[in-house]
């Protein structure tokens, strides 16, 4: 089904926040997603607590889903779970006029001698996304609410979180460096400021996980 473009919009997360004992939903299949909707998307650098009916599990107990705020369960829970951690709240970014995600993996060459076509695997992912924005690099990326501009992150090599509603509950989520921005200032035009960004795995401290982007429905 089609969908207007304009129900996009684009976030990047703020500070983080910490909370305990927060509630979750069974999504099936041992997996829990906590049950504020606000709280999905939980900080990486901040541990991560597990309980089953006040019981905390041990960190081999379960998996966490950082960028939808859900934990895999290893072992069917006896009673009610719920999670402590850090979630990251996001912010709309200003005066954004067009995103594109473009989503690349390697291709692993298959083909075997002999054989008159060629074959490939799917190799290591990535991602890019390139906004387009009429407010300048140079203004703070959410006004009031993240008080940095799109050059400080370029400048600085930091790492982000951008956020991407596409309509119809899916979101895209990753974490990435912007490695480019361009201004535009047409004489006859609107200025127009380019960022484009591509993803980076960011590992979760004092845990196994290790993410860079993922596309998520239902949220």
């Amino acid at each position: 089904m089609a969908t207007a473009g304009y129900v996009a919009e684009v976030k990047v997360a703020g500070a983080p926040v910490a909370f305990t004992g927060a509630a979750t939903e069974d999504m099936g299949d041992d997996v829990y997603r906590i049950a504020d909707a606000t709280r999905r998307v939980w900080d990486m650098s901040a541990p991560v607590e597990v309980l089953d009916d006040g019981t905390p599990l041990p960190a081999s107990g379960y998996v966490v889903d950082y960028l939808c705020g859900r934990v895999s369960l290893v072992a069917p829970p006896v009673g009610v779970v719920t999670v402590s951690a850090s979630f990251l709240p996001t912010v709309s970014v200003a005066e954004v006029r067009s995103v594109t995600i473009n989503a690349t993996a390697t291709e692993l060459d298959t083909s075997i001698l002999g054989v008159p076509y060629t074959t490939f695997v799917n190799g290591k992912r990535g991602a890019e996304v390139s906004l387009e924005a009429l407010s300048l690099v140079t203004e703070d990326i959410a006004p009031g609410q993240v008080a940095e501009t799109w050059d400080e992150v370029f400048a600085a090599g930091s790492v982000v979180l951008v956020d991407v509603a596409l309509g119809g509950g899916a979101v895209w989520r990753g974490w990435c460096r912007v490695p480019s921005v361009q201004s535009a200032c047409p004489s006859d035009g609107l200025y127009a400021g380019s960022i484009s960004a591509k993803t980076v795995p960011v590992r979760a401290a004092g845990r196994s996980e290790a993410v860079a982007f993922g596309l998520r429905t239902g949220e």
